[in-house]
């Protein structure tokens, strides 16, 4: 596909003797399988129309109505905040072990030291993933430590980003529509990723049950924006790097082969 690199290749150093002795440090070496042709059409797919960009100020939306026209691709808007829009429906796998999963992942085991990163995060999607902690070394009070990048081993930029949870009360979202949320087995998620050499962003997602097995998960991002006071507004730090397209067609690279392999891996565990 002629946005995307075919070749995928580890870009972290090994693990570390510590790591290697843990049992399931056999599945940094899983493979990681093609995504099918649809998908991948879609990341080269042209940008969207401005249109069918969800803007910030409209984030409440989303969360409201979850499903929308446009539920996969990207733009560059005109004051150079990234959008990206992106749909994954991951087959065989439940809202439980999902979320076994997103817990066990984001600890460090304890018989690896310091500097080597999480090889839990690792397993996940070995070409990008470095390490996923919490901010304070015990829970995620303080926000969540994540190191990773996005090319699927192509050589971009390393992103180390402080992520904290935003309670989606603050920008509007009520407590009605938030314990239907929780009645439906349904995960809401918004978080603000701050990082110190690339723009910060704006995540949210839904993530729910399908009615004939498996599970579904609708994101939208906005790269270019912080949270701060209880409102987004713009991270326009020249000293970063800004968004472009190449980041954004990574982005949904990335995420399309990492659940896809997470499917996998907890098929094999």
């Amino acid at each position: 596909m002629k946005h995307l690199k075919k070749e995928i290749k580890l870009m972290f150093p090994a693990l570390c003797p510590e790591e290697k002795a843990l049992s399931y440090s056999k599945y940094m070496d899983l493979p990681i399988d093609p995504l099918p042709d649809n998908i991948l059409e879609q990341i080269n797919a042209d940008p969207l129309q401005s249109d069918k960009v969800l803007p910030i100020e409209r984030i409440t939306h989303f969360f409201e109505h979850g499903f929308e026209e446009t539920d996969f691709g990207f733009r560059i808007l005109d004051d150079g905040v990234g959008y990206l829009a992106h749909y994954l429906y991951v087959p065989d796998l439940d809202m439980p072990k999902l979320g076994w999963w997103f817990g066990w992942s984001g600890q460090k085991p304890e018989s690896v030291p310091d500097g080597c990163g999480n090889i839990r995060y690792k397993i996940w999607c070995p070409p990008d993933h470095w390490d996923h902690c919490p901010a304070n070394g015990v829970d995620d009070s303080d926000g969540t430590i994540m190191e990773e990048s996005l090319d699927m081993g192509s050589g971009g930029p390393v992103i180390r980003s402080l992520v904290r949870a935003i309670d989606p009360r603050e920008i509007g979202v009520s407590k009605e529509l938030l314990d239907e949320y929780g009645e439906k087995h349904q995960v809401l998620q918004l978080t603000h990723e701050h990082s110190e050499n690339v723009t910060d962003r704006i995540f949210s997602a839904i993530m729910r049950p399908c009615p004939d097995g498996g599970l579904e998960l609708r994101a939208r991002v906005w790269w270019g924006y912080k949270y701060e006071g209880k409102k987004f507004v713009r991270d326009d730090d020249p000293g970063k790097l800004q968004c472009s397209e190449k980041l954004l067609r990574n982005n949904l690279l990335h995420s399309s082969y990492e659940f896809n392999h997470l499917r996998k891996l907890l098929h094999m565990h």
